[in-house]
């Protein structure tokens, strides 16, 4: 399994959703020591290094984010981070639902997804500081002004960097075998399963499928199941569930095995993420 470093406590970061902007929710970070592990979002996640220098990978190739970066990935794409030097980096993250920029652009289209970046990241600077203006503007402000200087900026990045797709499928969306898998195990997030019995049920070998499921998805059919259960807490936390309930619903062991996974995905525990919920 990937790993994850701490070291001190110089590390810290807020994630909530924006209540000017259905669709999207905002994120802050500085991060000395944290490294994410493998991941993916079901959303486009956009993002401006302000200060020090971010290393991650994506899709397999290495990359190196220095300040004034934009940070362009698309749903469903692997990636993780962590600080390229001794000084760490500083950045803020949105997090952009598909639907919100098919509104944006009056997109009509037979995807899920409209647009598509071509790199995980983008060098443009006058579009960059647009973009943290327009996230600064969104963390304070509800108002009209707020909500349209964010809108016009990410509507340029898209413009810009971003091509329309005509039609593109999940990453497992032809693989019968392994989308059945992923459906199987979203179902029974709450429970224990095994690689066998999800192998049974697809009619192959242990072997053949671990191997098949990271070829096609890029996560170990583990890494895949945890990413799933912690999307499942966090969403039982945004509707009123305590952590013990979420961690439980999830199939976690216990409360301190979701904090643990938890903050490994999203840079934050899942109590300053409940904060946040109270708070925003």
């Amino acid at each position: 399994m990937e790993g994850i470093k701490e070291k001190n406590s110089q590390d810290n970061a807020r994630l909530w959703k924006s209540e000017a902007m259905d669709g999207i929710s905002l994120f802050k970070a500085c991060f000395h020591n944290f490294e994410y592990r493998k991941h993916s979002h079901d959303e486009f996640a956009i993002g401006v290094i302000e200060k020090g220098c971010q290393s991650f990978s994506h899709k397999g190739s290495n990359h190196l984010a220095p300040s004034g970066s934009i940070i362009t990935v698309n749903p469903d794409e692997i990636h993780d981070g962590r600080p390229a030097g001794a000084g760490g980096y500083q950045y803020r993250m949105v997090y952009i639902e598909p639907f919100v920029i098919k509104a944006i652009f009056e997109k009509s289209c037979n995807t899920d997804i409209p647009f598509c970046f071509s790199s995980p990241k983008t060098i443009d600077n006058q579009l960059s500081k647009d973009i943290l203006k327009s996230m600064y503007c969104l963390e304070i402000g509800e108002d009209f002004e707020s909500v349209s200087l964010f809108t016009e900026a990410i509507s340029e990045l898209f413009r810009r960097h971003a091509s329309p797709v005509v039609c593109r499928e999940k990453i497992y969306k032809d693989k019968t075998k392994i989308k059945k898998a992923c459906e199987f195990m979203t179902e029974r997030l709450d429970i224990q399963l095994t690689v066998e019995e999800i192998s049974d049920y697809l009619g192959i070998s242990q072997y053949h499928f671990i191997r098949t499921f990271k070829k096609t998805t890029g996560l170990s059919p583990h890494s895949y199941l945890v990413h799933q259960r912690i999307k499942k807490a966090k969403n039982a936390m945004e509707k009123g569930a305590s952590i013990v309930e979420a961690a439980v619903l999830a199939g976690f062991s216990d409360q301190s095995h979701l904090t643990r996974q938890f903050k490994s995905y999203y840079g934050i525990t899942p109590g300053q993420y409940k904060k946040s919920l109270k708070t925003s």
